[in-house]
């Protein structure tokens, strides 16, 4: 609650800044609050639209609201901002596996996080495998 209301205090004060919209959108999706969460996420990446976590985070809130294509618009944003986040790669490629249900570009959106990892990941690696199977 103390962190909410800082986070209030500082939108109404620095109007301009993103960070607070983000951190806030974040807190309320937390608490389960998704339509005020993505009100704020929006509002995030309008005051700063080169910010990939705030594009995610709008991703991600987009796609639980159903928003499926402003889904997919907000994740490549986030990777259009920050062509090395890894968060938004990943959760592209779940948006065309499960939701859009577009296993080419499913595919093609796990490979490229896998690429972008130290090390693959064993469970997306179970997930292309699978996608390879049902593409042939």
């Amino acid at each position: 609650a103390a962190a909410e209301s800082a986070l209030r205090n500082m939108i109404r004060n620095y109007p301009q800044i993103s960070g607070p919209y983000a951190n806030l959108a974040g807190l309320l999706a937390r608490k389960g609050e998704d339509a005020e969460a993505l009100d704020f996420a929006r509002q995030a990446v309008e005051r700063n639209p080169r910010s990939a976590p705030a594009y995610n985070l709008q991703g991600l809130l987009e796609r639980r609201a159903g928003n499926f294509d402003a889904a997919r618009d907000a994740y490549r944003k986030a990777l259009v901002a920050d062509p090395g986040f890894i968060d938004a790669q990943r959760n592209l490629g779940i948006l065309y596996d499960l939701y859009l249900r577009q296993p080419q570009q499913a595919l093609a959106a796990y490979k490229a996080y896998q690429g972008m990892l130290d090390e693959p990941d064993d469970t997306v690696a179970l997930w292309i495998a699978d996608l390879e199977r049902r593409t042939r």
